[in-house]
């Protein structure tokens, strides 16, 4: 329980209200601007939620929108603000502008210069900092595993090559083998035979 003039509290209390708005469309509330206050602060995170709100369920026509308007804002006005919804639209998940390696580089940029922006504005970068570094690492393990499994798929591929040129070479020994064997019985048949014209003769 925070002591009376501790302002944890205070501090935190934006960011939480804001992690509980986006839990709540997330279970499928349409709309959660009733939960957070009208002032500035709010406001910022309410564009923050909402972006990734659009771009995260929104129809392919409505996140490429979303997104084209995050870029188009941070080229003609690239406050702090329009900087960070840019970072968080490209952290957000399931649409094809999604990379969490830009998201990475400008959230460290606004990290950088943590003056520009409010309390729950550097806790949010700090967050979303942390899970697209998950997700890359994640990414990068899953390339990983991806690229022995191809290894070993080539190596089985090469394997099975090298059986079947020894099956092959294999059948070929046998069957030389054979007709050596079958022409050793003929010439042992062929000399164990008694001439006949020569027994005629002798008679």
């Amino acid at each position: 329980m925070p002591e009376p003039g501790d302002n944890t509290a205070t501090i935190h209390t934006p960011l939480r209200l804001a992690a509980i708005a986006a839990c709540l469309w997330l279970a499928g509330c349409s709309s959660v601007d009733w939960l957070l206050p009208k002032t500035e602060e709010f406001t910022s995170l309410t564009g923050y939620i909402e972006t990734m709100q659009l771009l995260s369920t929104g129809d392919p026509a409505t996140q490429a929108e979303v997104f084209q308007q995050a870029q188009i804002a941070v080229r003609t006005d690239p406050t702090p603000f329009n900087r960070l919804r840019l970072a968080l639209a490209y952290a957000a998940p399931a649409h094809p502008s999604h990379d969490p390696k830009r998201a990475k580089a400008l959230l460290n940029e606004l990290r950088a210069s943590p003056e520009l922006l409010t309390e729950s504005e550097r806790q949010l970068v700090a967050a979303q900092l942390a899970q697209v570094e998950q997700v890359i690492w994640l990414s990068g393990e899953n390339r990983s595993l991806k690229g022995g499994v191809a290894r070993k798929q080539r190596q089985t591929r090469e394997l099975g090559s090298v059986i079947d040129e020894l099956q092959k070479e294999l059948a070929s020994a046998q069957s030389k083998l054979e007709a050596i064997s079958n022409l050793e019985r003929s010439i042992l048949l062929g000399n164990g035979q008694p001439d006949s014209g020569t027994n005629s003769a002798g008679n």
